[in-house]
């Protein structure tokens, strides 16, 4: 029972929850209330055949049309007191009831609700009474509970029936929404693991150039201080232009291929004619996005273990086009021929991670020993991904 102070409570609930009954779910109870009530469509069709005196005959006297305007109304209004219940159960967030007891009570409710509006229908209508109608039905007891026990047993049926497929719908419906927001999060929180693991493996690669790059000023320092100072310029510069860059997660061809070259600038400070250096770059390609410090470790490696072992140095050359959908980089030096492209496999194979958890399958590192001298490096990424600010 409600008492007074939950009455007012209990209405505005009710009312704010018949107000946000969609469109759509009216007309999805009205299809159901018509699913239902194809049971008596059928057991009437005959009867509305026979309707037809100059082609059947005449009409059975049992028949009224009435009756079928009273079983369509009863049918409709029941779909729609479990409709109201329904909405009113699922209403707002502070239940006192768990989700399985509110929709036991909701169809209790509703089922009660449409055999008051049945019997009330009856009374008011006698034409409508399958029997016995009016002010009668409720002198006469026997009649009156068997109509009622007739009335509960439908619409409980029916009713329960639809209810329990559609809690079981809700319910499939919201175990496949928290899974998919499960997934997402844990989409997110892989992402965002990846992006730590890159930038561990990208801070691993970092300091390695600077180490090298300090330490080979250091060596021309004590041969000619002059020569010294003029890298060490160099130095400051790269860094300038390096640092900003070197803990993004973005870049682009043309950027990383300055750096690249800013970088060979400053070797060939030390090595003098002993290196040379050409890039050739598509300018359609310069605005592609790449992924940061993946060019410098092979610029290095072709360095140290390509050029600097000779006593003639060689040429490092750096060219970019496209092939089968992918941005391509090609690094070449007629260098010494070296396995899988360096000595320090560490350093390659964090290549390979790093463009693995960006790209997946979709880009390549790949070493090839030149047939003279030398190892060619190819770079492929997608070139889907690499378009990113054309």
């Amino acid at each position: 029972m409600l008492s007074r102070r939950d009455a007012p409570h209990f209405l505005r609930v009710a009312h704010e929850a018949w107000s946000g009954i969609t469109l759509q779910r009216w007309v999805w109870a009205t299809a159901i209330a018509l699913f239902f009530l194809l049971a008596h469509v059928v057991g009437l069709l005959p009867p509305l055949l026979n309707a037809v005196p100059v082609v059947i005959g005449r009409q059975p006297p049992d028949w009224n049309v009435a009756r079928s305007v009273a079983v369509t109304l009863v049918t409709l209004a029941a779909a729609y007191c479990f409709l109201l219940a329904i909405s009113i159960a699922e209403y707002g967030t502070s239940h006192r009831l768990p989700p399985g007891r509110r929709y036991v009570v909701a169809g209790v409710v509703a089922c009660g609700a449409a055999i008051l509006l049945e019997m009330t229908l009856y009374v008011l209508v006698p034409s409508f009474a399958p029997n016995v109608g009016g002010w009668m039905l409720l002198q006469e007891p026997q009649l009156f509970l068997g109509r009622f026990v007739w009335s509960a047993a439908g619409v409980g049926l029916s009713g329960g029936l639809a209810l329990a497929v559609y809690v079981r719908l809700r319910s499939a419906r919201q175990a496949r929404e928290a899974f998919n927001a499960a997934e997402l999060e844990r989409v997110e929180a892989s992402r965002e693991v990846l992006a730590s693991r890159l930038a561990a493996m990208q801070a691993r690669i970092e300091p390695r150039f600077l180490l090298s790059t300090l330490a080979q000023v250091e060596a021309l320092l004590d041969r000619d201080l002059q020569a010294g100072d003029r890298m060490l310029d160099g130095l400051i510069a790269y860094l300038h232009a390096a640092l900003p860059q070197l803990r993004g997660e973005q870049s682009t061809l043309k950027q990383e291929v300055q750096l690249a070259e800013s970088y060979l600038r400053i070797a060939q400070m030390r090595m003098g004619s002993r290196l040379d250096y050409r890039m050739d770059v598509q300018p359609r390609l310069e605005d592609c996005e790449f992924p940061p410090m993946i060019l410098l470790p092979l610029i290095d490696d072709a360095l140290r273990n390509g050029l600097e072992p000779l006593p003639h140095g060689g040429r490092i050359t750096l060219t970019a086009d496209t092939a089968d959908n992918c941005v391509r980089v090609r690094i070449a030096d007629d260098g010494l021929p070296r396995t899988h492209g360096s000595t320090d496999d560490s350093a390659i194979s964090t290549l390979h991670e790093r463009l693995s958890g960006l790209y997946g399958a979709a880009a390549r590192l790949e070493f090839a020993v030149d047939a003279s001298r030398g190892v060619i490096t190819t770079i492929e990424v997608p070139l889907a991904t690499a378009r990113g600010h054309r």
